[in-house]
C-alpha cells in the first residue's frame, strides 16, 4: 500500500508492506521501507526516510553500502543538478556529486540505538573516467561515549585500533572506486570498473582491504537491448581470512543491521565470481538473470546471519520485473542452487 505526491520542490512517498519474513527479527509485522520525505532547495536534496543505499560501480554488490539488508533509517544530503565547478581552478573535475547519510540502525542488540553516518564524493573529469570516495560509520549507542570531542575524532578517524588507551570510538570502513568506459577512447561499448575499502588506516589510506572489480558490455539484439557483466568480488583481508571484515571489537554486531551485511550481499570473508546481465523488452518489462559462484562466511562468523557458516554455492537468479507505474515494480523471481 502506497501513497506519493510530487512537486518540483518537494516529494513525499509513504509505502507500507506487510511482513512475513522469518530470516527478519524484529517486533514489527509492518515495513515502511522505501517512504521518504524529501525537499530541495538551492540545488540540495535533503531527504528523510528509509530508501535505499547503493555506493559504488558494481553491478552484484557494494563493497561499503550495498541494499542486501533493510534500508536504514535516517536523513540524506545531495546535489539536485551535477554540473561542474564554475570555477577556473576546479572546473577540471567535471559533473560532480556528493551524499552526506546520517541515521539509527534497527534491532542491532550489541549496542543499542548505535548510529551510522557515511559519506560519498564522486566526480566526473573526463567522459570516459568516473571517480569515488566512500567512507562510513557506526558511532554512539548505548553505553557509547555520544560527546561531540567523540564524534569529532570517529569524524575525523585519529584514533586508532590498537591497545593504546586511545582506541577508535567508532567501527569506520573507507575506500575508494572508479569506472573506465572504452566507448569515448575505443568505440567499444564496455566498461572496467574497480573499488576497494578498508577497515583500517594506514599512511591515510584504507587498509586490511577487501576488492570488487568488472567489466560490463551493453549492445542490442533484435532492437531490445541488454548488458551484460562479470564480477569478483573478494570480501576477506587482504586475500586472508582473518575474520575481521565487516567485525568489530565493540560493535560486535558486524557491519551489518538485523543480521544481514550493510555491505556487500555475501557478507565478510567471502570471495564470488558472477557472470549477470538485463535484457529490455520494452521500457516497462526487463528480465535480470545472473549465475554465481561463491565461498561464503570462510571464518565462520556467527553475526552473518545470511550465510551463518562456512559454505560454498551455486546459484543461478532470473527475474521479470514490470514497471506498473513509477512507483511500482512488480516482479517475478525464480532461483536455485546447489552446494
Amino acid at each position: 500500500m502506497g501513497l506519493s505526491l510530487s512537486e518540483a520542490q518537494w516529494e513525499f512517498n509513504l509505502q507500507a508492506n506487510l511482513k512475513n519474513d522469518k530470516l527478519i527479527d524484529d517486533s514489527s509485522d509492518v515495513s515502511f521501507e522505501g517512504s521518504y520525505l524529501a525537499g530541495m532547495t538551492a540545488n540540495q536534496w535533503l531527504i528523510a526516510g528509509k530508501i535505499p543505499t547503493w555506493w559504488g560501480p558494481g553491478h552484484d554488490g557494494s563493497l561499503i553500502r550495498g541494499d542486501t539488508s533493510l534500508p536504514v533509517a535516517g536523513f540524506t544530503m545531495q546535489r539536485d543538478q551535477q554540473t561542474a565547478p564554475t570555477s577556473q581552478y576546479l572546473s577540471w573535475v567535471g559533473p560532480w556529486q556528493y551524499q552526506l547519510f546520517a541515521g539509527q540502525l534497527e534491532d542491532y542488540e550489541a549496542v543499542p540505538d548505535a548510529k551510522l553516518f557515511g559519506a560519498r564524493l564522486t566526480a566526473h573529469p573526463w567522459e570516459w573516467l568516473e571517480v569515488g570516495a566512500s567512507r562510513s560509520f557506526m558511532w554512539g549507542g548505548a553505553g557509547r561515549p555520544e560527546s561531540l570531542s567523540s564524534f569529532t575524532d570517529a569524524l575525523l578517524g585519529t584514533r586508532d585500533n590498537g591497545g593504546t588507551g586511545k582506541e577508535d570510538p567508532a567501527n569506520q570502513l573507507g575506500g575508494f572506486d572508479t569506472r573506465l568506459s572504452l566507448a569515448p577512447l575505443l568505440s567499444v561499448p564496455a566498461g572496467v570498473y574497480a573499488q576497494y575499502v578498508g577497515e583500517d588506516e594506514a599512511g591515510g589510506l584504507p587498509a586490511k582491504n577487501m576488492y570488487l572489480a568488472g567489466v560490463d558490455y551493453a549492445s542490442a539484439v533484435y532492437d531490445k537491448p541488454y548488458q551484460l557483466y562479470v564480477e569478483y568480488t573478494d570480501t576477506r583481508t587482504s586475500g586472508e581470512v582473518r575474520g575481521i571484515s565487516y567485525d568489530h571489537s565493540v560493535y560486535t554486531d558486524g557491519y551489518y543491521q538485523q543480521g544481514f551485511p550493510l555491505g556487500y550481499a555475501l557478507g565478510g570473508d567471502a570471495e564470488s565470481i558472477t557472470l549477470g546481465g538485463r535484457v529490455w523488452l520494452d521500457h516497462r518489462n526487463f528480465v535480470n538473470a545472473k549465475i554465481q559462484h561463491a565461498k561464503v562466511n570462510q571464518a565462520d562468523a556467527a553475526i552473518n546471519q545470511a550465510f551463518p557458516m562456512t559454505d560454498k554455492l551455486t546459484g543461478i537468479d532470473i527475474a521479470w520485473k514490470h514497471q506498473l507505474n513509477p512507483q511500482a515494480l512488480v516482479t517475478t523471481r525464480l532461483w536455485g542452487g546447489r552446494r
